[in-house]
């Protein structure tokens, strides 16, 4: 298994790796995700891009007993 990063569902301490002038353009929305994935892309000698997902339910894991019962509950509710 690869190594993961507890930080990896945290944005803003990712972008901290970039330093603190682009945590601050960040923070101050003066960059776009997109310049922020390229500089971290060109840091890490990658090709780094967004995934833009129309429905954000398609994003959410199933993981833990307690993400299985959110699933549950919102295909309920659609029903």
């Amino acid at each position: 298994m690869p190594f993961m990063s507890p930080d990896r569902k945290k944005a803003w301490r990712l972008i901290s790796l970039l330093g603190p002038a682009m945590l601050a353009c960040a923070a101050l929305r003066l960059v776009s995700l997109d310049e922020v994935l390229g500089q971290l892309g060109g840091r890490l000698a990658l090709a780094v891009k967004a995934v833009r997902l129309s429905n954000p339910l398609a994003g959410v894991d199933v993981d833990k007993p307690e993400d299985h019962a959110l699933v549950e509950a919102i295909l309920e509710g659609r029903s």
